[in-house]
């Protein structure tokens, strides 16, 4: 199995939080030549794929900026027998001949970034959707027979607090989502968030909140049947991600678009962040990366324990060797306390994923 992941980088403008390469771009020229740019890679690099291509992801930037035609051109090219085909969209960008056009499509599964339902924690952040647009826009997709939605969340936001995000929470749960997504909010250097917090413009968010955030968040997913699968992420059953659960699992895939990443026979791949640059010369990665074993140890590490599963020891030695596995032991013996082990696997229990990051690194390759 292989999958594809699709990067837009085009908005309506930059949320402040946001790190990822995107911008706005009004030109109509523009976008045509990246659509046929994003052809021209696909069907150059589409060979370096092996086995059948199972799941696609067009992220952003903004998809739904993009005109329905460009897509509709796109989507000749690409396979059309994928199990799950996913397109991100904004609620703002959702009307009813837009959401009739998804149901026709290939896209079988549509994330939707609402963030909030809270007024002033969106304009905090710079998203342009009110809370009832991204109610109406839910609506709208399900009248035109869309049955796999997931919804994305924000927590730890500025003047955001425990009453405010359980009010945002149980506004998604009534929509009735296949799938949340919910992460806390990351100060990344450069973005306009951080700059006005460092400048004293508005306050830092309170890390303890955050954390009681979570804790609600977890227990009213559980609550409603939903699955907590991976730190972020909650489902109901049959409804987990299936593209992103393939990056957990190490399956290859291709990254088409600027900055978009490729993981194929054991190595990384990375287009450069520049549209111009890409749509002149789409189809050779700037750089490449061959991972050693010890980092490609860290990084599984890393990416399973974000899982409910965790580590299976039995995979850990057939990919690492067993001097691996006992050296992991080890170091995971140190810590026995922060993990539980049992039935051949290692994972960090539910109530310490929030602070998840600093057991991982314990169990890093010395």
């Amino acid at each position: 199995m292989a999958g594809i992941y699709i990067h837009i980088p085009f908005c309506s403008s930059k949320c402040y939080y946001c790190d990822f390469f995107s911008g706005p771009c009004r030109s109509a020229d523009v976008k045509q030549q990246f659509i046929q740019a994003l052809i021209q890679e696909y069907e150059t690099r589409k060979t370096t794929l092996e086995g059948p291509i199972n799941t696609i992801y067009i992220g952003g930037g903004t998809p739904s900026q993009m005109p329905v035609a460009a897509y509709n051109e796109l989507f000749t090219h690409l396979p059309d027998d994928t199990v799950e085909f996913t397109m991100e969209v904004n609620p703002e960008d959702v009307d009813r001949d837009f959401a009739k056009w998804l149901s026709k499509s290939p896209v079988n599964r549509v994330s939707m970034g609402v963030q909030s339902f809270i007024s002033s924690e969106l304009e905090a952040i710079g998203r342009r959707h009110t809370p009832g647009k991204a109610a109406e826009a839910v609506k709208m997709l399900r009248e035109a027979g869309i049955r796999n939605i997931t919804l994305d969340l924000m927590f730890g936001l500025p003047g955001q607090t425990l009453g405010s995000f359980a009010e945002s929470l149980e506004r998604t749960l009534s929509l009735t989502p296949e799938h949340i997504s919910a992460y806390a909010l990351m100060l990344e250097p450069g973005t306009r968030l951080t700059v006005m917090i460092n400048a004293g413009k508005i306050s830092e968010p309170d890390s303890d909140e955050a954390e009681r955030m979570y804790q609600h968040l977890c227990d009213t997913m559980r609550e409603n049947g939903y699955e907590h699968y991976e730190i972020s992420n909650f489902a109901l059953p049959d409804y987990r991600s299936r593209h992103n659960s393939s990056y957990w699992n190490f399956t290859p895939y291709l990254g088409l678009g600027p900055s978009a990443h490729s993981y194929l026979g054991g190595r990384r791949y990375f287009n450069a962040p520049a549209v111009r640059k890409y749509i002149e010369n789409p189809c050779n990665p700037v750089a490449d990366e061959s991972l050693t074993l010890s980092k490609s140890i860290d990084e599984y590490i890393m990416v399973r324990l974000r899982t409910a599963e965790g580590i299976s020891l039995d995979d850990f030695e057939k990919r690492f060797g067993a001097p691996s596995l006992d050296n992991l032991l080890k170091r995971a013996d140190r810590i026995s306390s922060k993990l539980i082990q049992e039935n051949g696997y290692i994972r960090i229990p539910e109530d310490l994923w929030i602070v998840s990051d600093p057991i991982i690194i314990e169990l890093f390759e010395d």
